[in-house]
Parts: structure tokens; C-alpha cells; sequence
């Protein structure tokens, strides 16, 4: 995480947003490391068969 941080402050980006499931570890990997939750946003998935 520490490498990624650097990466992106040298390509002049000012924000990571991430996708996981609050049940997933990599819920509470990325809250350690840092990262907020977006309250009140919703992520929509639609199929197309």
C-alpha cells in the first residue's frame, strides 16, 4: 500500500476508489490502511444475458 501511495502522488492523482463487500477482509484491510467508506452510496449491477 505504501508503494501504490507513492505511485499515485508521482501521477498527480488525488483519490483510490474501491469496491469490496463489508463482509470480504479486504473491508477492514483497507480501513486500516487508510481508506474511508462513502456513506450513503449505492453501487448498481445490472446483467444483460
Amino acid at each position: 500500500m505504501e508503494l501504490l501511495s507513492i505511485k499515485i502522488k508521482e501521477l498527480n492523482i488525488s483519490y483510490i476508489l474501491l469496491d469490496t463487500v463489508k463482509s470480504f477482509d479486504a473491508y477492514n484491510f483497507y480501513l486500516k490502511n487508510g481508506f474511508e467508506e462513502i456513506v450513503g452510496n449505492v453501487g448498481l449491477l445490472k446483467k444483460i444475458n
